[in-house]
């Protein structure tokens, strides 16, 4: 069992840890283990959210500001454009919606990211200087001209919601920006619920696009424009679509004018097959997020408990299996702490399951036993070698190092002299000793390189010495680790033994 735990095993591995066979602990204990891992996991899974909230909505404001890329609408746009720390601002209210997980608030921190982008927009639109060049933007004259006739009427319904739809226009036409698109719609031909599209047909062309190629999705658009098989499909989404449009036009100008109507039921069959393989992209683009925020909450799980699994062992090492009776630690508090010392140490890396662990340990030991006990001298001792391997200060040192000596003329190193004589049988001797997987051997391998590249410079050798300190620095970090963890009892329960 690996000492890394996931969630899903922390409810027996808490009972065991925390209250034994008889059950005798105080459950809240248990419980403060489960908040601690969710609590962490939480966290780390918000500012993942948040990264990519940021990611998108600076994509989108990169793509308005290259659509002119000239001084007019750098000027004109620039009135209205978000500074950093608003759009860290609704990157965070996005990322907080998310966890969360309240789909109202989900909606409404999309529409403050669709209302700052459209105001953008707008502003652009309303010069007619840069009408054209906001036209690729949004896909041709009759965007702009959809969007335009949406201000021109908005004084009779919603300018801000004549901002969102102009910011939910760009939006829907970047796949990039799919966390500021509703996951799930139920809307006709393209219902989308619980994970897959209602219809099989859909669900059925969407598996193929998301496994295929640039072909693939050709392939799968010439089927959506010529298969009858397929035909519902974009008749449906026509429909739909328009419906969709025009309602959200309405929210904004009261009604939409017949030209905008007339518009939107002249989509052509190719602007319906775009929009299905947009909205394919889009939720390919969503998966993909979702599976990146799935494997951060899984490893922070395992980061946290193993922290309060460091904890416990040193707590039990002076107190016993009842030490939560004896002392009270917030373990939120203790994961929070262990990771913030991990993030600012500058050497240690973060996401490390070792680097973790030595750092919970360490802090652990000196919250256990104080920060003048013996323990934990000893066990910070242990650390900072360990910090030092790891930083390089040790290879630093390593005697006759490469370049340690000037480079003897070519006529000493010609072959049968008894410098080419003295350094091949260095290498010879590093050949024997770098094959053991004791790391004190193989340090005596990398000395013996190190002089043979000293007396006879050799490219081909230099380039082994990497690998060859790699496998030793890697073979002491090993042993330092298991110097560490052996200072440390091996805790048994009643039921079963945590290998350790």
């Amino acid at each position: 069992m690996q000492r890394h735990h996931a969630l899903r095993a922390i409810a027996l591995f808490a009972c065991v840890l925390w209250f034994g066979a008889a059950g005798a602990q105080p459950t809240t204990i248990a419980q403060d283990a489960k908040a601690a891992i969710a609590s962490y996991a939480n966290e780390k899974v918000k500012e993942t959210i948040k990264e990519q909230s940021r990611a998108a909505i600076t994509a989108l404001y990169k793509k308005i500001y290259r659509s002119g890329a000239n001084k007019t609408l750098v000027r004109t746009l620039g009135t209205v454009a978000l500074s950093a720390e608003q759009i860290d601002t609704l990157a965070e209210n996005a990322a907080n919606a998310a966890v969360l997980g309240d789909p109202e608030a989900v909606k409404a921190a999309s529409a403050q990211v669709a209302v700052a982008l459209g105001q953008t927009l707008t502003k652009g639109l309303t010069n007619a200087e840069l009408r054209g060049q906001m036209g690729a933007l949004l896909g041709g004259a009759d965007k702009i001209n959809e969007i335009s006739d949406v201000l021109g009427q908005a004084a009779g319904g919603d300018p801000t919601a004549a901002y969102e739809l102009a910011g939910r226009t760009l939006i829907s036409m970047t796949p990039a920006a799919a966390v500021f698109t509703a996951a799930e719609t139920a809307v006709g031909a393209m219902k989308y619920l619980q994970g897959k599209f209602v219809d099989g047909n859909i669900e059925e062309l969407y598996r193929k696009y998301a496994r295929g190629d640039e072909q693939t999705r050709a392939d799968i658009r010439v089927q959506l424009e010529t298969a009858s098989l397929y035909s519902y499909i974009v008749r449906d989404r026509r429909i739909n679509l328009v419906q969709e449009r025009a309602d959200a036009i309405a929210q904004a100008t009261a009604e939409p004018g017949d030209r905008v109507r007339e518009r939107l039921t002249a989509a052509s069959e190719g602007e319906v097959v775009d929009d299905i393989l947009q909205t394919f992209a889009t939720r390919a683009n969503q998966e993909r997020a979702a599976a990146a925020v799935e494997q951060t909450r899984k490893q922070a799980e395992a980061e946290a408990a193993a922290m309060i699994d460091a904890l416990d062992v040193s707590a039990r090492s002076k107190y016993g299996k009842d030490w939560s009776s004896k002392i009270s630690v917030n373990l939120e508090s203790f994961t929070r702490i262990v990771r913030d010392r991990l993030t600012k140490d500058g050497v240690l890396d973060p996401s490390d399951p070792r680097h973790i662990r030595a750092m919970a340990q360490l802090l652990s030991t000196r919250l256990v036993h104080g920060k003048d006990s013996e323990e934990y001298r000893k066990q910070l001792a242990g650390f900072e070698e360990y910090r030092r391997v790891l930083q390089g200060t040790a290879i630093a040192a390593a005697p006759e190092a490469a370049g340690s000596h000037p480079s003897p003329p070519a006529a000493r190193c010609a072959p049968g002299s008894a410098t080419r004589v003295e350094a091949d049988r260095l290498w010879a001797e590093t050949a024997r000793l770098g094959k053991s997987n004791d790391y004190v051997v193989v340090k005596k391998g990398l000395t013996a390189l190190q002089r043979s590249i000293a007396l006879c410079p050799d490219p081909a050798r230099a380039r082994a010495e990497k690998a060859l300190r790699d496998k030793w620095v890697n073979g002491m970090v090993r042993e330092i680790a298991n110097r560490m963890k052996a200072s440390m009892p091996s805790i048994k329960t009643d039921h079963l033994q945590r290998v350790r």
